[in-house]
């Protein structure tokens, strides 16, 4: 089976232009907003937000606990938004690990090198 599907995770108050462009640049999508069940069919799950890590995290812990989500890939960025918070990795990684994830990679970004890219496999 092949979902085809985009999920975008924008700033408040963008949402209307976001649609705006989605729409004049694919017609053919239709827009599921959160829907249960939209991420069943989900392969990877990709977010880069501009948050705490710990929000980042709460939105995956919500999204892998609905039932028959269990992608194969996760791809995260984690914003380190101060020091203490490079202190918190391991944690953050297990809380990932707690879904059934066996691999997860860190890497710290070159930009401004508060930024930390996870990428989790082996559900």
């Amino acid at each position: 089976m092949s979902a085809r599907f985009l999920f975008a995770v924008c700033q408040a108050g963008a949402e209307r232009p976001l649609k705006n462009e989605i729409a004049r640049d694919r017609p053919g999508l239709r827009f599921a907003f959160s829907r249960r069940g939209v991420f069943r069919d989900c392969r990877w799950i990709v977010m880069d937000a501009n948050v705490a890590p710990n929000y980042t995290l709460d939105t995956v812990n919500g999204l892998l606990s609905q039932a028959g989500v269990r992608p194969a890939a996760l791809i995260l960025t984690l914003k380190l938004t101060d020091a203490k918070r490079k202190e918190q990795l391991p944690a953050m990684a297990q809380r990932i690990r707690r879904h059934g994830y066996r691999r997860i990679r860190m890497r710290q970004l070159a930009f401004n090198r508060q930024e930390v890219c996870a990428i989790v496999t082996d559900p």
